[in-house]
């Protein structure tokens, strides 16, 4: 009997009380900062090597094409790396498409801007819309 009583009691005490509620997943966090973080110096250093030989330009470049989907790959988000990949390269290019159209070849007297400097504004234009679109779906 002892035993059958001993057993009861294990049995009550193994049961919670109340029913604990399933925890709920935290909510997801933004992590634009990281981005944004890793492609300042990467444009900075592409913006002051133009006027040089221009090798920091193209590491400046070449990281800017990669930050992006790196911070999305490392946070588990393989479709929004591949998505920022995508848009990093294609943004710029029809900046490039669009701007280099806007100019008129060599820089003349009274000309606004060479098809040269059109397509480099182009390519930041298509760069910002790029990071910005990274930076909103950063989650």
């Amino acid at each position: 009997m002892r035993s059958l009583v001993a057993a009861a009691i294990a049995a009550f005490l193994s049961v919670p009380a109340h029913a604990q509620p399933a925890e709920e997943p935290a909510p997801p966090r933004w992590y634009g900062w990281q981005i944004a973080a890793a492609d300042a110096p990467l444009l900075a250093l592409a913006a002051t090597s133009l006027d040089g030989g221009g090798e920091g330009a193209y590491i400046g470049v070449a990281g800017l094409l990669v930050t992006g989907p790196i911070v999305h790959g490392l946070h588990g988000e393989g479709g929004r790396a591949a998505g920022s990949a995508v848009l990093r390269v294609l943004a710029p290019a029809l900046g490039v498409l669009v701007g280099s159209s806007t100019g008129r070849g060599e820089h003349e007297e009274g000309d606004s801007h060479t098809s040269i400097e059109g397509a480099a504004v182009g390519a930041l234009v298509g760069y910002g819309i790029a990071l910005g679109v990274d930076l909103l779906i950063a989650r």
